[in-house]
């Protein structure tokens, strides 16, 4: 499920806040934290092309389905400070929480 998003070094997130949400492209975590949540009864899931075309900005959508990235250092997540769970923005699938963040230079965080 959170695989489908892992695409070169950089994934897609959506990130919850109690008043709404937003989504944005953010560096990836390791693909072993991403490949966690699979299962043989879960994975590999399959949208339809045309509904993620529907559902997902463009960068979002070259990101997660086209091997895209942006370059290091200039996503929205970048210095975002804000609380709240990340999940993916394809699948909805919780990644982290933002009380495992930390000041590390490196932008990896401990997965749910």
């Amino acid at each position: 499920m959170a695989a489908l998003l892992r695409r070169g070094l950089f994934v897609a997130l959506h990130h919850t806040l109690g008043q709404g949400s937003h989504s944005v492209c953010h560096p990836a975590l390791p693909a072993a934290l991403l490949g966690a949540c699979r299962t043989k009864k879960t994975w590999p899931v399959k949208f339809p092309k045309e509904e993620l075309k529907k559902r997902l900005t463009p960068a979002q959508y070259h990101v997660t389905q086209e091997r895209g990235t942006e370059s290091a250092f200039t996503g929205g997540f970048t210095h975002n400070k804000d609380e709240g769970t990340y999940t993916c923005v394809v699948c909805n699938t919780a990644l982290f929480s933002s009380d495992t963040k930390f000041d590390s230079g490196s932008g990896k965080l401990k997965p749910i």
